[in-house]
């Protein structure tokens, strides 16, 4: 069978001249696209931007020869002046006027936006409110020293367990006129010395201690609460939400500052696997979070502070003043930043680093070194960053314990958030740096790790919940 080459007569009825059943562009083979006026369609690109007719004459003038040309100045030429003629049909002006001004005076606008803000922040202030009591639970438990409480209890359920062998018609077989024992030896002069210095250092407390049944953070909720009620389960409160708003702004404003410098894409818009430059992103990312904790410093001293104080004391001599706004007041970087310990500000970055790496850099590893992310492989990818927060979980909670003594130990020194000791509702564990705490005090290196419990279980809620949902929007999402 021959082949056939003309197409027209497969189509005798096609007339490439009248078959355009007006459409805005019809192709030409000799021509090729061209519109309703005759234009070619090479004519509607913007290629060349002159502010006068005269130098597209003289750039025609200069380049002779063929008609496609006329026809492309031709057309640059008309839709410039239809432009200066017509300004609401220039494309610059209507996106300036009918976008930009008209949503800067739409009432609509403002109020979807003041509404969508709203929301957002009372989500986040609402969830904020059900984790504060078990933050402030941990903190104590971190900072505080319990051994004088737990002691009493052990050497109280001794002595029960060997009295309840006595019968009480021995008791009162007694002799009442005995004669006392005025030769004791030294193991009882000691029981009664530390009896003694025990009473005194309660009754020094003033009665703001604590007494929790247990080291549970249940047992810790119920003895704030049968101290100073429920406005002590939610202390600090406004405190930590306005430290976590400033910590993410200032995490944010620090990479888009520092971004153009390093000419990366800014990692809070672009995520850090699209980065040109992941290894320039990573340490932005570390750098921006240490700066960002270290410059909001003194509101953390001062979160730890109304964390640890009584919220009932209203000497004037304790100093016990419990306004966020008063108390910022009295800092001054200038003259108090040399009173800070250069374990302090070591135990921020380090705390810092930890926790940024693990929370932002795993995907960035799992992508570039596994090849999982969170689209083609949800559940081993979700299962991979459960890992990872268990394990900065039990590599984070020894930092976080000991710049919170740490922390504590500056709060009591002289310096413009100093606090005294009888203005405290638990007895501070005592803490001498980092070196001594954990190589000298090595049978008590567990206690460290106090917290555990609970950061787990929000582990395990989080990844369940990930791994039940499995949004569509998320799975359907495309991957650059």
């Amino acid at each position: 069978m021959e082949e056939i080459k003309d197409s027209s007569v497969l189509r005798p009825y096609y007339d490439p001249e009248t078959f355009n059943v007006n459409y805005p562009a019809v192709f030409r083979p000799d021509k090729g696209v061209i519109d309703h006026n005759g234009l070619n369609i090479a004519s509607k690109l913007t290629i060349v931007n002159q502010s006068a007719s005269g130098s597209l004459k003289s750039l025609n003038g200069k380049i002779s020869g063929g008609s496609t040309l006329a026809e492309l100045t031709t057309g640059l030429k008309s839709k410039f002046l239809d432009g200066i003629m017509s300004p609401n049909q220039g494309s610059g002006s209507k996106s300036l006027n009918d976008l930009e001004w008209n949503d800067m005076i739409n009432l609509n606008v403002w109020r979807q936006l003041m509404e969508k803000l709203l929301k957002q922040l009372s989500s986040k202030y609402f969830q904020h409110l059900i984790r504060q009591p078990f933050e402030i639970s941990k903190l104590l438990l971190q900072v505080g020293d319990f051994d004088h409480l737990i002691g009493d209890k052990k050497s109280s359920a001794y002595h029960d367990d060997n009295d309840s062998g006595y019968d009480n018609d021995e008791l009162e077989e007694e002799d009442d006129e005995a004669e006392p024992n005025f030769f004791v030896n030294e193991s009882q002069v000691t029981a009664i010395e530390k009896a003694t210095k025990h009473e005194q250092g309660d009754l020094n407390e003033n009665g703001t201690l604590i007494k929790p049944a247990s080291l549970d953070m249940i047992d810790i909720l119920n003895s704030i609460m049968d101290k100073e009620g429920i406005q002590g389960v939610w202390r600090a409160n406004n405190t930590e939400f306005i430290y976590n708003f400033l910590s993410v702004s200032l995490d944010a404003w620090f990479t888009g500052l520092l971004s153009p410098l390093l000419q990366i894409p800014d990692p809070y818009f672009i995520d850090i696997i699209h980065s040109p430059d992941v290894a320039k992103s990573a340490g932005l990312i570390l750098l921006a979070s240490c700066m960002s904790r270290l410059v909001l410093l003194p509101l953390d001293l001062i979160r730890v502070r109304l964390i640890i104080s009584s919220v009932q004391s209203d000497d004037p001599l304790l100093d016990n003043d419990r306004s966020l706004r008063k108390l910022i007041r009295r800092w001054s970087w200038r003259e108090n930043i040399s009173k800070l310990d250069k374990d302090l500000v070591f135990l921020n970055i380090m705390y810092s680093l930890v926790g940024t790496s693990f929370s932002k850099l795993t995907g960035a590893l799992l992508y570039h070194q596994f090849n999982i992310d969170k689209f083609t492989n949800v559940v081993l990818y979700n299962t991979m960053k459960f890992v990872s927060k268990v394990c900065e979980l039990f590599v984070r909670l020894p930092i976080e314990n000991l710049l919170r003594r740490s922390q504590v130990k500056f709060l009591m020194t002289e310096n413009p958030f100093q606090i005294k000791r009888d203005a405290m509702i638990i007895k501070p564990r005592e803490y001498v740096s980092t070196y001594q705490t954990v190589f000298k005090q090595y049978g008590r290196i567990g206690e460290l790790w106090r917290g555990w419990r609970l950061g787990l279980l929000s582990i395990l809620c989080g990844y369940s919940l990930k791994i039940l949902n499995k949004p569509e929007e998320v799975l359907e999402e495309e991957k650059f």
